[in-house]
Formats: C-alpha cells, sequence, structure tokens
C-alpha cells in the first residue's frame, strides 16, 4: 500500500489557506446584547392569543444568492449514488410530534422548520413557532405545545413582542457537556427587514425550567435568516445569511457559552464574510470532547463540487 502522506498533507493545507482566506477576507465584529435576565420556569407560561387577525401565513423560501464562478460540468461527485446497508434499531416510542395547528388556529407553516433534540431525561421539539418538552422515559408531554415566544414573556424589543405571526426559524440544541437546553429564534419587525435573534440558555437540565434569556440584534435594517446554532467546548457559535438593503453575505459568531450558561452580560463577535453564503458550523453531538483547544469549523457549499471546511473560529476566538 502507498502511503497516504502526501495527499494529507495537501489537504491539510489545503484547508489551512481556506481558513486564512476566510479570515483575511472578512470584517470582525462585536455586537453587544440588547438586554438580558432570567426568567421564571416557564412550565408557569402560558400561551397567549395571537395578536392581529389571525390569518394563513406560508413562509417564503429562504433568499437564496448565487455561488460565484463557473458552473461544473459533469456528474455532481458529492452525490451518492449506491444505498447503504440498512440499519437496524429497536424502537422505543412511536408517536406525532407537534401538530401544524400548534402554531395557530390557522397559522400555516409551509415549511415547517422543524427541529428536535435529546437530552438526558427530556426531548424537545420545535416548528415553525411552537415548542413542546417530551418525557424520555414516556413521551408523554409534560404540558400542550407552547409559543416559543412565551420563552421570551417580559423581555423589550423584537424578542418580547409577544405571540405573533413574526417569529421564524427555530433551533433547539442540547448542550450534551453542561445539560443545558439551547433554544433560539429570529424575532422580526413587520416587514422582516430587521431580525433579532433571541437565545433561551436553560439554567437546569430541566427544559420546563427557568432560562437565560438574551436579545442581539446585527444592525438596523439588518436581517440574520437562516441561522445555524451549534454547541462547542469553547463557545456557542452560529452562522446567518445577513441581508442588508444592499448586500446579502454570511455572517459566522461565537457566543460566550459560560457567560450565557453564567446568566452574565455578554456579547457576540463576528466576522461578516462578503465572499461566502449559507455557512454551517460543526456541532458537538456525541459524548467525546474534540482535542483540546480544536476549533470549531464552518462548512460551505462550493462551486467545485466539494464542501470546504474554513476555521472561522480560530479567529472568532
Amino acid at each position: 500500500m502507498r502511503p497516504r502522506f502526501p495527499l494529507v498533507l495537501a489537504l491539510l493545507a489545503f484547508t489551512i489557506g481556506l481558513a486564512e482566506t476566510a479570515v483575511s477576507q472578512s470584517h470582525l465584529l462585536v455586537f453587544h446584547e440588547i438586554y438580558h435576565d432570567t426568567s421564571a420556569p416557564v412550565r408557569a407560561y402560558s400561551s397567549l392569543p395571537t395578536s392581529g387577525a389571525l390569518h394563513p401565513l406560508e413562509r417564503p423560501s429562504p433568499i437564496r444568492r448565487r455561488i460565484p464562478g463557473p458552473l461544473p460540468l459533469g456528474p455532481d461527485a458529492a452525490e451518492q449514488p449506491f444505498a447503504l446497508p440498512p440499519v437496524s434499531a429497536a424502537v422505543g416510542f412511536d408517536f406525532d410530534g407537534i401538530p401544524n395547528s400548534a402554531n395557530a388556529p390557522t397559522l400555516i407553516g409551509v415549511p415547517s422548520d422543524s427541529n428536535l433534540s435529546v437530552g438526558d431525561t427530556q426531548v424537545v421539539e420545535t416548528i415553525n413557532t411552537a415548542y413542546e418538552v417530551y418525557d424520555k422515559a414516556t413521551a408523554m408531554p409534560f404540558f400542550p405545545p407552547q409559543q416559543i415566544s412565551t420563552l421570551f414573556t417580559g423581555m423589550p424589543g423584537l424578542c418580547g413582542q409577544g405571540v405573533t405571526f413574526f417569529f421564524t426559524d427555530p433551533i433547539v440544541l442540547y448542550d450534551k457537556i453542561a445539560r443545558r437546553w439551547i433554544i433560539s429564534i429570529v424575532a422580526g419587525n413587520n416587514t422582516f427587514s430587521t431580525g433579532n435573534e433571541c437565545i433561551a440558555v436553560s439554567a437546569s437540565s430541566d427544559a420546563t425550567g427557568r432560562y437565560h434569556r438574551y436579545e442581539f440584534r446585527f444592525g438596523a435594517n439588518n436581517f440574520n435568516d437562516y441561522p445555524k446554532l451549534a454547541v462547542w467546548p469553547d463557545a456557542y457559535y452560529a452562522s446567518y445569511n445577513l441581508f442588508t438593503p444592499t448586500t446579502a453575505s454570511a455572517l459566522a459568531c461565537a457566543y460566550d457559552r459560560f457567560a450565557m450558561m453564567a446568566g452574565r452580560t455578554t456579547t457576540v463577535v463576528c466576522f461578516n464574510t462578503p465572499t461566502e453564503f449559507a455557512l454551517l458550523p460543526s456541532d458537538l453531538d456525541g459524548s467525546n470532547l474534540p482535542p483540546s483547544g480544536e476549533p470549531s469549523f464552518f462548512c460551505r457549499p462550493s462551486y467545485h463540487q466539494f464542501t470546504a471546511l474554513v476555521s472561522v473560529s480560530r479567529g472568532l476566538r
């Protein structure tokens, strides 16, 4: 067998080159929180009637930006043309998740923006504007589906606007290192021309308990669309497609994980990368931690038929 070290070194050099290029072409930004506090146990909150006239609402597809460069010729090198062997698994529970009707009596969520995360004893699901907490041992919900906006009851700004139609792109994650829940959603104004990021980090492993709540804004008339959130030992990493009245770019961010778990004042550090779009941060899902000091990588689509790794997190730290 021929040695593969040259290939490995070439890939390493290529990845490092991408990282340096991404950081050099990026603009470092620091955003201060608009507001933070610690909530009452969210099990005590009840959903309020949706404000305004109820009407069917079909959320438009995410705004797209064409990747620069020539289109590749030939078959897609990233496509898997064969089927892998089936994987057997013992099904413990089989039950319906949150119904579309949980959004609002006549709110139609298309697509549903479904997310689900599994903790030690609970399972949390989110759809367009609603969430639900299930008992992992029995598959029974702790309470009926609630509006995600109720997690931010009493907050100022767009995150505290109450139960309206102007929330989108929810995410739920379980921080397996610290046994905390992270629930986020984008709150927009009535034209979705300005967005605020609403993030709730649980104060314990109980998803029905108290949350440290934060609100961030990425500039006037800027909308942070298509968020992706990830857990990593040194930070909570996030990416957004940031739309301004005249530009569209990728935003790669790092939230202070330790400050948010403690409910302290914090900032978010970001790179605005005009040459990139639709980044995806690496997320810690298993029980094995990455090597000490290993950065979180951001993946991006490439018109050269591969997915590139961009280590912007080295610059974020």
